[in-house]
């Protein structure tokens, strides 16, 4: 693997003075050096040393490394491919045409797991290019060999793959296993691929057209082109989440992505996993825009990916499916799971700054990160109105893209479309663990309400501590509707 660093830095394979050294992650051989790119000069390590709580390496020098300067970081390693579904792990199958017992190779890397796989600076605002070759030799040399990126030349059965775009390192994937796949290609050219172990192509053909339709209505939504050549979907059998959002090489369970004849029989089973499987290909394909395109800067902002997947899962279906009501449905599958979660004391904010170790971050996924983080979305979008919130969705693609983001670089792309919307009253929604329950009264004043609020607790009254009282407040765009039906915005004072 070549990892180039903002084009200036790069990792490739080369012998140096040889190290060996173990962590957490399983025995590894290291030969590491600096090469000055000015004079050509070399320059070895003195020390090497890990922190095992944030799976950190560091490397001590001599000299000082003057930025600016130009350096090349050489690493030559050994990893291990291992049976834990994270980093470059082993998958076992069946093959259906012939019963053998069969393995593949493939990666996950999200959230903390490429430096499993190689030594990277293996955090989400360090974005680079990454280019993949990949050796099949002996029994293995007919096997397919899948990346990011097409594959760019194959010579003596090494295949090298294009250099990607820039991006997070917890995005590289790479597969190699007997694959079979079905494919169709786009209005502008672009093929997509949906990939499965012997004998299972066939029941991708479903989730194949969900993919074409989606990058089509994400392009029209942001107005901004899916940037890569091609599109492959992986079907993995031993796969530890419902799907992994890799750009270009999107890896799914074999259940999210597939339907086949053992699927459940009846209307009613045939449309639940028809939606299963087209709902988790939209969530993974929104990703390409949120997620890969711009990148949440550090885990604390994790919502920015999950919530925006979330929340333009049901949007991107609502468009390609209206007749399967699947706007009606998000107030019971996410709005009221949010609910349920943020009503407990021990829920946490969706930008929570204390996230630092690979265990805390891991926390992060959250029902309150997705489904909380989605209705947040809902509830600005409909307090802009739809029309405004893509404007400023727009904006915000366009001016971070490539890049990475926190919620005030969102808060100011939307804020900037109409000066009347000032998005920042929301940011108590984003800094503070739970919500608020409203109470309104009558006063003698027919036109006015009296309104109040305090968080809501799921627990009763007789089994809180004085210690989960709280003096929050939430700024709260409040709609009411009148006898003859008419919908009224209530004007709230600052009180």
């Amino acid at each position: 693997e070549e990892n180039n660093e903002e084009e200036e830095n790069k990792i490739e394979e080369e012998n140096n003075e040889e190290d060996e050294s173990s962590n957490n992650e399983g025995k590894r051989k290291v030969n590491k050096s600096i090469n000055k790119v000015n004079d050509h000069s070399s320059v070895q390590p003195t020390a090497i040393s890990y922190n095992e709580d944030l799976t950190f390496a560091y490397l001590s020098f001599e000299e000082i490394l003057k930025k600016n300067n130009g350096f090349e970081l050489v690493i030559e390693y050994t990893g291990n491919l291992n049976d834990e579904m994270k980093g470059f792990y082993r998958s076992k199958y069946t093959d259906q045409n012939t019963g053998e017992e069969k393995w593949l190779g493939t990666t996950q890397f999200e959230s903390t797991d490429a430096r499993r796989a190689f030594p990277c600076f293996d955090e989400p605002e360090y974005k680079s290019t990454f280019q993949v070759q990949i050796k099949l030799s002996g029994n293995n040399k007919d096997l397919v060999a899948l990346n990011n990126m097409p594959i760019e030349s194959t010579d003596d059965n090494v295949v090298t793959f294009g250099k990607s775009p820039i991006m997070s390192s917890y995005l590289v994937a790479f597969a190699v296993g007997d694959f079979e796949r079905v494919h169709d290609v786009d209005d502008k050219g672009r093929e997509y691929s949906v990939w499965t172990v012997p004998g299972k192509s066939e029941n991708g053909n479903f989730a194949l057209q969900v993919a074409i339709n989606s990058i089509a209505w994400f392009e029209n939504y942001y107005n901004i082109d899916y940037p890569l050549p091609k599109l492959d979907l992986l079907a993995v059998p031993d796969f530890a989440a419902g799907a992994m959002e890799n750009w270009g090489l999107v890896t799914f369970r074999e259940t999210a992505l597939l339907l086949d004849d053992t699927t459940p029989t009846g209307e009613n089973a045939q449309a639940y996993y028809r939606q299963r499987v087209a709902g988790v290909t939209a969530h993974e394909l929104a990703h390409q825009w949120t997620g890969d395109l711009v990148t949440t800067e550090w885990w604390e902002n994790l919502w920015l990916n999950e919530g925006f997947a979330d929340y333009f899962e049901y949007e991107c279906l609502n468009g390609i499916y209206p007749d399967w009501g699947i706007e009606d449905q998000f107030i019971r599958d996410y709005q009221q799971t949010a609910f349920e979660t943020d009503g407990l004391k021990n829920s946490h904010p969706l930008y929570n700054p204390v996230v630092q170790t690979p265990g805390e971050i891991s926390e992060m996924f959250s029902k309150i990160t997705y489904q909380k983080g989605a209705s947040i979305l809902r509830m600005i979008s409909n307090y802009m109105e739809p029309d405004n919130f893509q404007d400023g969705l727009r904006n915000y693609i366009s001016d971070q893209q490539y890049n990475v983001a926190n919620y005030t670089d969102l808060f100011t792309a939307l804020s900037s479309v109409d000066k009347s919307y000032d998005i920042y009253k929301f940011e108590n929604w984003i800094t503070y663990s739970g919500f608020p329950i409203i109470n309104l009264e009558e006063t003698s004043d027919s036109a006015k309400l009296k309104a109040s609020q305090e968080q809501f607790f799921l627990e009763p009254l007789s089994e809180r501590s004085d210690s989960s009282k709280s003096n929050k407040l939430w700024f709260l765009p409040i709609v009411i509707q009148t006898d003859s039906g008419d919908f009224i915005e209530m004007e709230t004072d600052e009180k």
